[in-house]
């Protein structure tokens, strides 16, 4: 990969990270949502939710996404070796820009030579002879510029080199004071709003949340939005294969997602004895559940899958 495309790789892989990083800030915010929404029914309309009680229903999805977060944070630092292949070094490898480069050097310096070894000799004369009145112009010249240094002119030059020394340093001078100036005012503000934010995310997730939490959501603000939206609802999703593909909770849907195509394998492409077992291919292969249940069966397989949500996942044992 191009150093430029690895960048990209990383910024992305940084931001996958930063959602994952973001479950349990973005769930609280989101359940606080809902509990305010609840707590304003009437206790008629509470009670048709039936048991257990809105307090206690509460109190059981903030211990789950806890738990939820405790898992994710786990996964992220299994998967800290997941990322883009690193850039060849310079030197390294064989780099097809960069020998195209050196044999175009090469050839302009050929060309160079060859135009300097028969100009050579055509100039040798001309250059004995202009040696001389280039010596005798050399020395005509500094005697005039020693003249001129001790004149009134050299000295007059001087002073006005001097003034305008000056008066540059003054000039940067004031533009940095007033760069310093626009600094602090621009830090100032950006602190009155980050404690403004701060005092709002706290009425959102309520005053027992750690700071940390609250520290992920004023960086979350500086990606954009939408991205960042899209990213947690891809958490959210990974969290729910996890339990499709992993848990016993997920057996049911598991069979049937994933039972009719074992199934179909095993009628179509048995594996016979005595022979190389077949090569089958999972694209899209998600959380590696799959390929994990076609090599139980004694098939050679191979699962592909791009996204970093699902390949941070992969890289961990079995939950």
């Amino acid at each position: 990969m191009l150093p430029w495309e690895v960048a990209e790789e990383l910024e992305h892989l940084a931001s996958v990270r930063r959602a994952f990083a973001l479950y349990e800030a973005d769930s609280l915010a989101e359940l606080a949502r809902i509990a305010k929404a609840l707590r304003g029914l009437s206790s008629e309309d509470q009670r048709l939710i039936g048991p257990p009680f809105l307090e206690d229903r509460i109190k059981a999805i903030k211990e789950a996404v806890a738990v939820n977060q405790q898992f994710i944070d786990f996964m992220l630092l299994a998967a800290a070796s997941v990322g883009p292949c690193s850039p060849r070094e310079e030197g390294g490898g064989y780099n097809e820009a960069a020998a195209e480069a050196q044999q175009q050097q090469q050839q302009q310096g050929q060309g160079q030579g060859q135009g300097q070894e028969g100009q050579g000799q055509e100039g040798q004369g001309q250059q004995q002879q202009g040696q001389g009145q280039q010596q005798q112009q050399q020395q005509q010249g500094q005697q005039k510029q020693m003249q001129f240094k001790q004149g009134k002119g050299g000295q007059q030059l001087a002073k006005k080199r001097r003034r305008k020394k000056m008066q540059q340093q003054q000039k940067m001078m004031q533009q940095q004071l007033q760069q310093e100036h626009q600094e602090q005012h621009k830090n100032q503000q950006e602190q009155q709003q980050e404690q403004q934010h701060l005092l709002l995310q706290q009425q959102q997730l309520g005053s027992n949340d750690n700071l940390e939490n609250r520290r992920l959501l004023l960086e979350a603000d500086q990606e954009d939005p939408e991205k960042l939206t899209r990213n947690l609802s891809k958490v959210r999703s990974t969290l729910r294969q996890f339990v499709r593909d992993w848990a016993e909770e997920g057996a049911e849907e598991r069979e049937a997602a994933y039972g009719p195509l074992l199934r179909a394998l095993e009628e179509h492409l048995p594996i016979i004895p005595g022979k190389d077992p077949p090569r089958v291919l999972c694209p899209g292969s998600g959380l590696g559940r799959l390929p994990f249940e076609v090599m139980r069966r004694g098939y050679a397989c191979q699962g592909n899958e791009f996204s970093y949500f699902m390949l941070i996942g992969p890289s961990n044992p079995k939950p």
